[in-house]
């Protein structure tokens, strides 16, 4: 353990005189510095990619801790502690900030960040959690592959639907050779002109419920859809959402699309996309929705985020599908999903 002295600036109304001397300290405010500290609680349990807990693992704490006094001012104070885990942990920190290292021969080092302003939020390399009692840590081995899978992100724009832009599954497989992945400017409400294994969205603009009895409505609704549904053109297709549980990226644990239980669409409701809308970007479950889905022989996985572009709706696809046929694996290893 070691101390070093950091010099800030704390502002506030008071200040205070040292008894007789005649010297003023700068104007403080201890309030402050100790709201700056905060009690961290984080437990849960250490599992490998099909959810079996591993013992032997090596946790790693790395704390910071603040101090204030008078005649000092702010004062950090930092320590290290090692911890061996066997399933389960428990971690009980006070400080204003926290690290948490997780280490196992064969295994990606599986990282976590607390702050004091954030301490109910875990932030990983993937992206933020919000804190559980039963929150998963996931361990990667250092060996895992991609499965063959064709990737394609498109960010399609509803400034003018139904006129919007289309994917085409069948030319992802073949990576563009037969045709253009994204058809342009497609009508999605005419049948006609939607190729099957086309995959594309249907918006419901209906404005939103009025706020009162003078049928006022919220301005900031009116750029979030009624709601949102994928589809996917063609017979033999279809989609099954996925729920994240925390500490378990779905883009990393869906290594098998399920063999039945696929519906013809899938809908996000007005207050799941405004949930979407006001979520920070990093927030892994609340700002994106994850999904497979299977267009005739083919088994894939995605990922739904959304912004707006001049108040109109604007949304990604990270879709991911199996290049051969009747093969459910899915198996994907990015750290910077």
């Amino acid at each position: 353990m070691f101390f070093r002295t950091v010099a800030i600036v704390i502002i506030s109304a008071g200040s205070l005189t040292l008894g007789g001397c005649g010297i003023l300290t700068a104007p403080f405010s201890a309030a402050k510095a100790v709201s700056s500290n905060a009690n961290y609680d984080f437990k849960g349990i250490v599992v490998d990619p099909a959810g079996k807990p591993l013992d032997g693992v090596v946790a790693v704490q790395s704390s910071q801790r603040r101090f204030w006094s008078p005649l000092k001012g702010t004062t950090d104070t930092y320590h290290k502690e090692f911890t061996r885990v066997d399933g389960h942990f428990i971690i009980t920190v006070r400080g204003s900030n926290l690290s948490v290292t997780f280490s196992k021969n064969g295994y990606r080092d599986a990282v976590f960040n607390f702050t004091a302003e954030t301490n109910n939020e875990i932030a990983s390399n993937m992206g933020n959690w919000p804190n559980s009692p039963d929150f998963a840590v996931l361990m990667m081995p250092v060996n895992a592959r991609d499965a063959y899978l064709a990737r394609h992100t498109a960010t399609i724009s509803y400034e003018h639907y139904p006129i919007a832009d289309m994917i085409s599954l069948q030319n992802l497989l073949t990576k563009g050779v037969s045709g253009d992945i994204v058809y342009k400017d497609k009508d999605t409400t005419d049948p006609t002109v939607i190729p099957d294994g086309t995959f594309y969205a249907i918006i419901d603009n209906a404005p939103p419920q009025a706020i009162n009895s003078s049928g006022q409505i919220d301005p900031a609704e009116l750029d979030i859809p009624n709601s949102l549904t994928l589809r996917i053109a063609g017979p033999d297709t279809g989609f099954i959402r996925m729920t994240p549980r925390p500490g378990l990226h779905p883009t990393l644990i869906s290594t098998l699309a399920p063999e039945t239980g696929y519906k013809p669409e899938v809908t996000l409701t007005r207050d799941r996309l405004k949930e979407m809308r006001i979520a920070d970007s990093n927030s892994i479950a609340a700002a994106h929705e994850y999904f497979y889905f299977h267009v005739g022989d083919r088994f894939g996985k995605g990922i739904l985020s959304w912004s707006t572009r001049f108040g109109k709706p604007q949304f990604t696809f990270d879709l991911y599908l199996q290049r051969r046929p009747a093969t459910r694996d899915l198996t994907t290893f990015n750290d910077k999903q």
